[in-house]
């Protein structure tokens, strides 16, 4: 007999003692009724190790897209600084020019 099983019917004499025989009958199905439900739906809803291994290739999947996706954005970036900072410079410059020329 399983731990469960014995804590159950431990249970089940002392409120058999409280409540009665016909009370307690219906409260222990209930009980079980409730108990046998939540095991089919534990058994639908938990994840196998299987399940699991599947979920840590497709995560490290993911990380390898994401870590490339990340090189080119980074090499992206300092494409588009260095764009901006030469046409900032060209501007100022033509501006500074444009000041002595007229000065």
């Amino acid at each position: 007999m399983t731990m469960q099983r014995a804590k159950f019917l431990e249970d089940y004499h002392r409120l058999k003692a409280v409540i009665g025989d016909s009370e307690a009958d219906a409260v222990s199905a209930f009980v079980s009724g409730q108990l046998d439900g939540n095991k089919e739906d534990l058994e639908t809803t938990l994840a196998t190790k299987a399940d699991i291994g599947t979920l840590k290739s497709d995560i490290s999947a993911l990380e390898v897209r994401l870590s490339h996706r990340m090189e080119e954005l980074k090499s992206d970036t300092i494409k588009w600084v260095a764009i901006l900072v030469i046409g900032q410079m060209s501007a100022i410059a033509a501006i500074m020019y444009a000041i002595v020329k007229h000065a």
